[in-house]
């Protein structure tokens, strides 16, 4: 698989037109960010990186549309599971080769002679959900240029995906030349994170152009500043989480509905469930006008978000599930959360 990866990356012509895909969270806008600046070393530079917005972990057809109005030759995609859904892939197939390069559990093989999937499961045995594609496409780009230097855009991916435990020595190396470096790491990946929760695409693309532009991660830090206030609705939904939810002890589950200013489910959920529930599940529901976007998580591993997620979003129109074995998300119709919570419970009464 490296073969077919180095393959693809050194059959890349100056006359191609190079696009880069991501997903929203800040291990998507890290690997993005590491595979434009490696490739930027190799004389090439991409004409079109973006994200697709919130939700979509497959290729969509306004997506496909812009590709092809652009004419885009060559396709990068990175922390997507676009082989869950591979009849967009064969469409773009048409008018462009694509390469995949992801962490999430396989669901299609989508390798053809116009396209190559790297999978982290591929290359390595360790756990598909701590092999984070901040740190896959690192690892990837170090076997044909040295980018060392961007080791710590792919250690603020790693946080983000909660890999610390997996690539502590990793992080601590990257720490290593400043102690405090590993703190400011942690910043970065938050006001990274912050910034989708506040400005949605927009925010990740400023995202993107902030650990873009930086030289160390306190350049981060200070051009991300201003999304520092999002941190205070978090605290107000965590400290309040026994009033806004409710939690089954006899199965372990804590399920709580939400209506925030900023998109702060994942947050909320990824610190209720490594603090307040540790070891047990935490699913955050949270509610727009329309629809209802769902964060699933249970650090402990006994129990498969991705399944769970994928089983309980089943049957819903408009709705989508999957993840990680201790992370998932998905979204479903806002009329349809009622019906959701129930299958959820059910889940746990089996």
């Amino acid at each position: 698989m490296i073969k077919k990866f180095l393959e693809f990356i050194q059959n890349i012509k100056k006359e191609d037109r190079l696009a880069i895909i991501y997903h929203t969270d800040a291990d998507g806008v890290c690997s993005s960010v590491i595979a434009a600046k490696s490739l930027e070393l190799m004389s090439i530079k991409p004409v079109f990186v973006f994200t697709q917005g919130a939700g979509n972990i497959t290729i969509t057809e306004k997506t496909i549309k812009q590709l092809a109005k652009k004419n885009i030759t060559k396709i990068i995609i990175l922390d997507l599971a676009v082989d869950s859904d591979p009849k967009p892939i064969k469409k773009i197939e048409e008018f462009a080769e694509i390469l995949v390069v992801d962490h999430h559990i396989i669901s299609n093989d989508l390798n053809s002679k116009r396209t190559t999937m790297i999978k982290s499961q591929n290359i390595s045995e360790i756990d598909p959900s701590q092999y984070c594609a901040s740190k896959l496409i690192y690892d990837l780009f170090l076997q044909i240029k040295d980018i060392s230097s961007f080791n710590w855009i792919s250690a603020i991916g790693i946080i983000g995906d909660f890999g610390i435990k997996t690539w502590k020595s990793f992080l601590d190396s990257v720490a290593q030349s400043n102690p405090e470096k590993l703190k400011i790491l942690f910043e970065a990946e938050e006001l990274v994170t912050y910034a989708h929760m506040c400005d949605g695409e927009k925010g990740i693309e400023k995202a993107y152009q902030a650990l873009y532009s930086a030289k160390t991660p306190s350049d981060v830090v200070e051009n991300l500043k201003e999304y520092g206030a999002v941190r205070t609705e978090i605290e107000q939904f965590v400290e309040n989480s026994e009033k806004i939810g409710e939690f089954r002890e006899g199965v372990g589950l804590f399920y709580c509905e939400i209506a925030p200013k900023y998109n702060i489910k994942s947050k909320v959920s990824n610190i209720l469930s490594t603090k307040k529930y540790a070891g047990k599940t935490v699913i955050v529901v949270q509610l727009d006008k329309k629809k209802a976007t769902i964060s699933a998580r249970n650090q402990s591993g006994k129990i498969s978000m991705d399944s769970l997620m994928r089983e309980c979003t089943q049957g819903f129109k408009e709705a989508n599930g999957g993840g990680h074995v201790p992370a998932a998300g998905g979204a479903i119709r806002r009329e349809d959360v009622g019906a959701f919570k129930n299958k959820i419970i059910d889940f746990f009464s089996k």
